[in-house]
């Protein structure tokens, strides 16, 4: 009886990993970062593309550089970072590109040892909810945005940023 009890646990694991990572392929950004999409991304513009799982949730990655938008390379980018008005640009920034949605503020963290922002936003119009996660490492910032419908769960957003790699 044991056994057979193991041999379904063992069945249910398998079917519940297999059903997490089904379709999902690795997108190398550049040499240091890299993460999960749901299908084969597309390109959107220079630096930014887009995937689509099949729940709708659509995947934006963005690779922006500094120096070559803001004249910024890492030695002069550095001490902006932990100032609030770096945050507060990132939003107005964001904010300008995302009319119909509320954006919450920046939370600021590190991921090993890079800087991090996030923030959340609503669209009542369009029934969206966004997810923005940037990582800043020297010159570069990278992007990671799930657009979710309303009512739909986050496990794709959830699969998307617990999947990116920093080297």
């Amino acid at each position: 009886m044991k056994k057979i009890y193991l041999l379904l646990a063992a069945i249910i694991l398998t079917v519940n990993f297999s059903f997490a990572q089904s379709g999902w392929v690795d997108y190398k950004i550049d040499n240091r970062v890299s993460a999960k999409l749901p299908t084969a991304p597309k390109d959107l513009l220079p630096g930014t593309v887009m995937s689509l799982s099949a729940d709708s949730t659509v995947c934006i990655v963005t690779k922006v550089d500094f120096k070559a938008a803001a004249g910024l390379d890492s030695a002069a980018l550095a001490p902006m970072l932990d100032q609030k008005e770096f945050a507060d640009g990132l939003r107005n920034g964001i904010e300008g590109q995302m009319k119909d949605f509320t954006l919450s503020e920046v939370k600021t963290g590190t991921m090993q040892g890079w800087h991090t922002f996030s923030l959340d936003g609503v669209s009542e119009s369009k029934k969206l909810k966004s997810y923005t996660y940037m990582i800043v490492i020297g010159q570069y910032m990278y992007s990671f945005t799930a657009l979710v419908k309303d009512g739909r769960d986050t496990k794709h957003k959830d699969e998307l940023f617990g999947s990116i790699k920093v080297k």
